[in-house]
């Protein structure tokens, strides 16, 4: 079935005319302005585009400057060894990330600390590092979002570092005192390891997520705890009794109730084995999860990050059969959340709290709506980036994942 197409009306694109001192920079690629992504980030202002060829490349940060950092070609081969951190952004500052992998070597893959602004991340993966020369060896999570008022992640993966030897199981993903909305997203825990020595008891497993003092909505995401470690086989000399097996870690472990959970998967870790039957360790708990359990599908709506204006850009719609689709437009990040719909994630450029809907079609029997927009030309080497959203009424009324797009002249 053709999508359906439509043309955005001009003031819906209006914001896409080119800011004044915005630009795209281009990190390595076939007319590289620089080699690295930390001389870009450092080069570019408010409101520039920094698009980023398969490479391998160092730790970078993000203090306190609205930019857009895309792979500059579909699919994975952007990686960062090291660490990349989003932080102190002001409220009227966005960041958003879309492709970037990292590898946290020795540390956290990805810190977002300190941001009243929004930060979106899209089809990245984050894996931590081990600590270098402790003991045990300790892994790091895959992300921390620490301290912020407003963080989307979707179709990402955070996983646990881990030695597989001597270790604590570590989160995917760790949460404290922020407002987080996950989608379409999975989350491992890492297995707790074993100590060699007779008697000795196995580290307990890392969970999927785990929430501090948070507001955290989860939708269509995958939670994997990590096993505990087994006991050693042999006895403690002086005390004749077999160690204990680590705790499985859980999905997702809240410290609050402050917690929305719509259609996710959760799988928690299983205890670690020991010699006496009454050392096993428990598995992990998520029977019982902190805060709100919603009925029905999850809501996603997707685009690509990437679109030249005499391209057009397809929307892809997905939720429950029969769905009536809404497209919500906006230009920028925001966050307000309806415990009927979940959260809302674009705002207006006033900070209106009405977003207007335009109906766009209705989801066929496989759950799914394609929608094709044409695109206004912009002015030779104009960019702008479109914030979507899909408002999804059948049996349940749920707002769907936002998502965005670099709009670029075909000059660039």
């Amino acid at each position: 079935m053709q999508p359906r197409q439509y043309q955005l009306a001009l003031a819906a694109l209006a914001f896409l005319s080119p800011l004044a001192s915005a630009d795209v920079f281009n990190v390595r690629g076939p007319q590289p302005d620089f080699t690295e992504i930390q001389p870009a980030v450092a080069a570019a202002q408010d409101g520039d585009v920094v698009r980023i060829w398969p490479g391998s490349y160092q730790a970078f940060w993000i203090d306190d400057e609205a930019l857009t950092l895309v792979a500059a070609l579909p699919g994975a081969g952007v990686v960062v060894s090291g660490t990349y951190r989003v932080m102190n952004l002001a409220a009227s500052r966005s960041v958003l990330i879309s492709g970037v992998r990292a590898s946290g070597s020795d540390g956290i893959a990805l810190v977002v600390s300190d941001c009243q602004g929004s930060v979106r991340i899209r089809n990245s993966t984050f894996v931590g590092g081990i600590e270098s020369g402790g003991y045990p060896w300790n892994g790091f999570p895959g992300a921390l979002i620490a301290n912020c008022e407003d963080v989307m992640m979707v179709n990402c993966s955070c996983t646990g570092g881990s030695s597989g030897f001597v270790s604590w199981g570590v989160d995917g993903l760790e949460i404290n005192g922020s407002r987080v909305s996950l989608f379409s997203s999975t989350f491992t825990g890492t297995s707790g390891g074993t100590e060699d020595d007779p008697g000795a008891s196995g580290y307990n497993g890392g969970n999927g997520v785990t929430s501090w003092g948070s507001q955290v909505f989860l939708s269509g995401c995958t939670l994997r705890g990590g096993n505990g470690g087994a006991a050693d086989w042999d006895v403690d000399f002086w005390t004749g009794q077999y160690g204990y097996g680590g705790d499985g870690g859980s999905g997702f472990s809240g410290g609050s109730a402050n917690a929305w959970h719509l259609d996710n998967i959760y799988l928690p870790g299983t205890g670690g084995w020991s010699p006496d039957p009454g050392n096993v360790g428990q598995d992990g708990q998520d029977g019982n999860l902190n805060g709100t359990n919603f009925l029905g599908l999850a809501r996603f709506l997707r685009v690509k990050r990437l679109a030249v204006d005499e391209e057009g850009l397809q929307l892809n719609f997905s939720g429950a059969p029969g769905d009536q689709a809404y497209l919500m437009i906006g230009t920028s990040p925001g966050y307000r959340f309806r415990p009927m719909f979940g959260p809302q994630l674009i705002t207006t450029s006033g900070g209106s709290s009405l977003i207007p809907m335009r109906f766009v079609g209705t989801l066929d029997s496989t759950g799914s709506l394609q929608v094709e927009y044409r695109l206004r030309d912009l002015p030779a080497f104009g960019h702008g980036v479109l914030h979507v959203q899909g408002h999804m009424r059948g049996s349940e009324v749920y707002h769907s994942s936002s998502s965005w797009a670099v709009i670029l002249d075909s000059a660039w």
